[in-house]
């Protein structure tokens, strides 16, 4: 088997890459290549005796350098635990067998032939180079693979120590026997790991440990199986053997390094004695930590180990480093060091992060309180505040309090300027008549009393205009300067108005008759003569269309707009709007032919559909013949004649009974143009005489194919809208 493997090496290596010969050492040779995503390694074997040979040696030297580039020894693994080398080598790489790395390339291989001289020296030797590449990602995932079976077999061999000495009891001594194969029953350097392990492991957990007249001995067996590595271990009472516990735990064969199961120890490399079997470790120590204030984050090398005070038991004797950290203090790290056996007092005192406050307000001399305690006046600065949120308030007499929140930040400056206003001060008027308005400032503030007397507090220190009026009486105005917290007053009486000019009355109600009695008279008197007049209309010069929404409905055709607008010029004759969407509903004729599978499309068959067409901003035209502006209910109005044009070239169509067809897969699409003659009173509602006129695209639905269609039909329909038609101007 070992010969077929050999030739199955070779093959796959000759055909991986073509061999260059003697030549000059190739490029790659002397500076390895680089290429993104791969790493490229140069296997060489010198003296060979044959190419093939040769060949073996640089790839295992490739392989030897990949492993060292993993920062583990996979590759020596593979050729420690497997004597088919070439086989269990290729395997491993290519990724056959285990799926580990799944590319181990091989680009390049190059060789020199030389011939042996010398005295005892015959024949011929090859010098071999084989460049390999390997993919980043498969090294990276096989680094942590690796990592992960340890940190599985040391979790595995903690649990088992832990599950046995929850057995042993605090009180029986135990002593710490041998761990051997199972399948020879023979000790390898890992049982001497094992012995150490528990060794260590029980004294920590405060087990006794002897080094030798134990009532209890610690011991078991390993063995490799295709799931991975086992251990047993085992308390057995040793005055009779009997098994007081008994574990086994598994866990990744890759975590064994191959030298700890390859060869069995001798006589000589086992322990000598007791002495050199139950050496015990130094006993651990431990650190007492304390801060002020307490609940700080202590990280003992690194590792978070919880808030002070607290207790760190465990350690090695020696040195450590110790981190404290707390929200707004400064970060301390102390380095201390402890003995075998001791405890250690570690205390510290945090220090406060600070931050800087300038407080400046205008005027000058306010005092200035910190969450309710007094710092000073203005101006003023405060350089060891400590982190954090503040409310800062500033009192001055005379002057209005302000406060703030202010948010001090570790070693910068915050600067908080003010400026404060005056307080308050009052107004006191007696001024006659009583029931006069008083106005400050534009703002009415109340009306005299009975005895002309008014008080107003809460006035705006500062120059205030005050304006008392009354109707019948002449407005009187005083300008006054209020001082803060004082009283000010006002007297005064207003003037009667005086009266308007009358125009001269018009005639009486008995000349009026008298004068309707003449003009009666001439009109029979002069019976031939037949006088008729009608009123000329009113033309505005501007008006315009403003609706909500507007509905058009008649027998056979309903159009509907939202949002309609229209502006109208040239003495109101002309006018375009629009409307943000309008939809038009009618029916529309449309030739329909059925496509069938075996006779193709069908004879074309009219028929009649319900049709939906929307539309946004359609475009709308004007021709005014005929306006009169009139007012109602207090607006001006405008009843008018209209021509009229709308009309839209693209709206998407809906028609009753017809679904979309994979050619149309938004629907119909189609255009509409609506004409006639309207009829406005001008507010909500009107007539409409016209024409409206679809037409459709050509479109499929399911089997059915329509052919390009419409109708013109003529409609006669009443005009409703939540608006209407208004006067801009005469």
């Amino acid at each position: 088997m070992a010969a077929f493997a050999r030739v199955g090496v070779i093959c796959v290596l000759l055909l991986g890459a073509a061999p260059a010969r003697a030549g000059g050492v190739p490029q790659w040779v002397r500076e390895v290549p680089r290429e993104e995503g791969l790493v490229f390694f140069v296997g060489a074997r010198s003296d060979a005796p044959s190419y093939e040979e040769g060949v073996e040696g640089a790839y295992r030297d490739a392989a030897g350098q990949a492993a060292k580039y993993i920062r583990s020894r996979w590759s020596q693994r593979t050729l420690e635990h497997d004597r088919g080398l070439e086989t269990r080598l290729l395997e491993e790489i290519k990724g056959t067998a285990s799926g580990i790395l799944h590319r181990f390339e091989i680009r390049r291989t190059h060789y020199e032939e030389r011939k042996l001289r010398g005295w005892g020296r015959r024949g011929r030797a090859f010098d071999v180079w084989v460049l390999v590449a390997m993919p980043e990602q498969e090294i990276r995932a096989e680094r942590s693979r690796l990592d992960d079976a340890g940190k599985r077999m040391t979790a595995a061999l903690s649990s088992l120590c832990a599950r046995l000495s929850k057995n042993a009891g605090m009180r029986n001594p135990v002593a710490i026997g041998n761990f051997f194969r199972k399948d020879d029953h023979r000790p390898y350097p890992f049982s001497g790991i094992l012995q150490t392990h528990f060794k260590t492991c029980l004294h920590e957990r405060g087990v006794p440990v002897q080094q030798a007249g134990g009532r209890v001995v610690a011991e078991g067996e390993f063995w490799i199986g295709p799931d991975g590595a086992s251990v047993n271990g085992r308390l057995s009472r040793t005055s009779d053997s009997r098994v007081l516990a008994s574990e086994t735990v598994r866990f990744p064969v890759e975590a064994l390094e191959p030298e700890w199961i390859r060869d069995p120890l001798g006589p000589e490399d086992f322990f000598k004695d007791d002495d050199d079997r139950i050496r015990l470790p130094e006993p651990p120590a431990s650190i007492l930590i304390v801060s002020k204030p307490e609940g700080a984050r202590v990280h003992l090398d690194g590792r978070d180990r919880g808030e002070t005070p607290m207790t760190i038991h465990g350690l090695k004797p020696g040195g450590h480093s110790l981190t404290f950290d707390l929200e707004d203090f400064v970060p301390i790290k102390r380095d201390v060091s402890v003995d075998a056996g001791e405890q250690e007092t570690v205390a510290v005192s945090l220090e406060r992060k600070t931050g800087r406050l300038v407080v400046v307000t205008k005027p000058a001399g306010a005092a200035v309180f910190i969450d309710g305690e007094n710092r000073g006046r203005t101006p003023a600065r405060f350089d060891s505040l400590a982190t954090g949120r503040y409310r800062v308030e500033f009192k001055l007499a005379k002057h209005k309090p302000q406060s703030q929140a202010v948010a001090i930040e570790y070693r910068r400056e915050f600067r908080l300027e003010r400026e404060l206003a005056e307080t308050d001060g009052a107004l006191f008027l007696l001024v006659q008549p009583s029931g006069a308005e008083v106005v400050v400032d534009g703002v009415v503030r109340g009306q005299t009393a009975s005895e002309g007397k008014l008080h107003l507090e809460r006035v705006a220190a500062g120059s205030r205009k005050v304006v008392v009026r009354k109707k019948g009486f002449e407005e009187r105005v005083w300008t006054v300067r209020v001082r803060p917290e004082e009283m000010q007053s006002i007297a005064g009486a207003l003037t009667r108005a005086l009266p308007k000019e009358r125009k001269p009355a018009g005639p009486g109600v008995f000349e009026r008759i008298a004068s309707w009695r003449a003009d009666r008279n001439n009109r029979s008197s002069n019976k031939n003569s037949f006088d008729f007049s009608i009123p000329r209309p009113k033309r505005p010069q501007v008006m315009a269309l403003a609706s909500l929404g507007s509905a058009t409905i008649g027998s056979g055709y309903t159009n509907i707009r939202l949002l309609e607008g229209a502006l109208y010029g040239w003495n109101s004759r002309i006018g375009f709007g629009t409307s943000l969407a309008s939809i038009f509903m009618t029916d529309t004729l449309i030739s329909r032919s059925r496509f069938e599978r075996n006779n193709g499309a069908n004879a074309p068959v009219q028929s009649k559909h319900k049709l939906t067409l929307g539309s946004v901003f359609p475009i709308q035209a004007y021709l005014v013949p005929f306006a009169h502006q009139y007012e109602a209910w207090g607006t001006p109005t405008v009843a008018s004649v209209q021509l009229y044009l709308q009309a839209s070239f693209w709206a998407q169509a809906e028609l009753e009974g017809t679904q979309v067809g994979q050619d149309n897969k938004t629907g119909p699409t189609g255009s509409v143009i609506d004409y006639g003659v309207m009829v406005h009173l001008g507010p909500a509602v009107g007539m409409r005489f016209g024409v409206v006129k679809t037409s459709l695209k050509g479109f499929s639905s399911g089997a059915d194919i329509y052919a390009r269609g419409g109708e013109e039909k003529t409609y006669i329909a009443g005009d409703f809208s939540f608006g209407g038609f208004f006067s801009g101007g005469d």
